[in-house]
């Protein structure tokens, strides 16, 4: 159904008159652009309450996979590498085989042991990467294949982890010996491309060093310095850098000024990250994270928060002018009479028969995600209420984009979009997917808490 709107559009509204909330797009005012919406190559594989590995999942990977690409809008991954590969035992052959339980495998997940004294002469016996191939093989190349075949870009987001929380942390830290961090980093990079012909688009150099022993600002920018002469040196293409990644927003900032002490590590941050698990950052903080990328260079990406949902979305994007973003992993399996763990893309129903879904999270984030493509330029798209989120996009074709969410729902009016035809989809259920022809102004009756989006056709 069509509706041809003239000085006024009215869509499910009583009257044209416009009412107090309005949103006003500016496809003049051009800010960050898009690189992408991220998940972590994870699933139900470690059955926590079991004590197990539990592969389960592979017999329903298309279907879970075609949520993750088509429905939620996922066209990047964050491949991580433990710093514990570095070991000359593979646990996780051990525990994929039943050997050992997840509580064995997890205490062995950051056990650094060197594979010998040089950092510039590897001896690959030392070097365990069974876990990551697994990754790899089973999670990165059909959710990439997806991504492509959907016509998007795929980019992958290499992350080393060395969080405290394991029993046996091991006799060598990466953190004091940056040439050991940039060996582990580049064979894993070169291991990348001999075997699988992938070379990541960005390395992150640890994911949140404020949950490590010994990973600080100024460890963080040895390892940069490090790691990019090692790289060439083995004639591998130097991936964009992301840092510091920090569990709490407001310490990238601290992290960052140290790692900018050391020289030439701040050059060479392509993007600043931050997860949230302070809460919410506030509008000060993130202008000021926004602030500080700037004055570097670099752009800003929140890349990790479980409990992310639509409005923190809203928030990085047009506070902190994020370019990429995510909540967590990509699918959990339900747990009957509790409610779904947060953090997760798709849910499993446990019951046989039942299929996997979206959570309801990910339905509100995909409102965003499926609409706007990497490349695509956030643009001005103002709103006149405290209760009223909205964000606008120019996609790389040319199209434009707008959500938004009224958390009063009632009318609103939106001023300033192209004339034009747009596909208008909601996150609520039962509203169908509908096409509106705009030639001035659009007044449409919002439901609270639902996310809309209009998308230029």
């Amino acid at each position: 159904m069509r509706w041809l709107l003239g000085c006024a559009a009215l869509l499910l509204a009583g009257s044209c008159a416009p009412g107090p909330a309005t949103i006003h797009v500016d496809t003049r005012q051009r800010h960050q652009t898009i690189a992408g919406w991220e998940a972590t190559a994870r699933l139900w594989e470690f059955d926590k309450r079991r004590d197990r590995f539990d592969d389960s999942w592979l017999a329903q990977r298309d279907r879970l996979f075609d949520l993750l690409v088509t429905d939620a809008g996922i066209d990047r991954l964050r491949l991580e590498i433990r710093s514990g590969a570095e070991n000359p035992v593979d646990y996780w052959t051990q525990f994929a085989d039943g050997r050992i339980g997840y509580r064995e495998f997890k205490r062995q997940f950051y056990a650094k042991i060197n594979d010998n004294d040089d950092p510039y002469r590897l001896d690959p016996a030392g070097l365990q990467f069974s876990e990551f191939d697994w990754r790899v093989e089973n999670i990165v190349l059909p959710v990439k294949a997806r991504v492509e075949a959907r016509g998007r870009r795929f980019r992958l987001n290499l992350a080393y982890v060395d969080f405290k929380w394991s029993a046996q942390q091991g006799s060598l830290s990466h953190a004091r010996h940056p040439q050991e961090y940039a060996e582990l980093m580049t064979e894993t990079m070169r291991h990348l491309k001999k075997k699988y012909g992938l070379t990541p688009d960005d390395v992150e150099i640890i994911i949140e060093p404020d949950n490590t022993t010994g990973w600080r600002g100024s460890e963080i920018g040895n390892a940069i310095v490090a790691l990019g002469p090692r790289l060439v040196a083995a004639g591998l293409p130097l991936p964009a850098v992301i840092a510091p990644s920090t569990a709490q927003a407001r310490r990238a900032l601290v992290y960052f000024a140290a790692l900018a002490a050391v020289d030439g590590a701040a050059s060479q941050v392509a993007t600043l990250s931050y997860h949230r698990y302070e809460g919410a950052p506030g509008p000060t903080l993130l202008g000021m994270l926004r602030g500080t990328a700037r004055a570097a260079g670099a752009t800003t990406a929140m890349l990790e928060y479980v409990d992310g949902d639509i409005d923190d979305l809203f928030d990085d994007l047009t506070q902190a002018d994020a370019t990429a973003w995510q909540q967590f992993g990509i699918a959990t399996r339900d747990r009957p009479g509790k409610p779904p763990p947060a953090g997760w893309l798709i849910v499993a129903p446990a019951a046989p028969g039942v299929a996997p879904d979206l959570s309801d999270s990910a339905r509100a984030l995909a409102q965003i995600f499926t609409h706007v493509p990497q490349g695509s330029v956030r643009i001005d798209a103002g709103s006149s209420t405290r209760g009223l989120k909205s964000v606008g996009f120019l996609t790389p074709g040319g199209k434009v984009v707008l959500a938004f969410k009224s958390a009063d729902g009632g009318i609103l009016t939106i001023r300033g979009l192209p004339s034009g035809r747009y596909r208008l989809t909601s996150d609520s259920s039962g509203t169908a997917a509908r096409d509106v022809y705009v030639s001035d102004t659009l007044q449409y009756r919002a439901q609270p808490y639902a996310t809309v989006t209009l998308t230029e056709l």
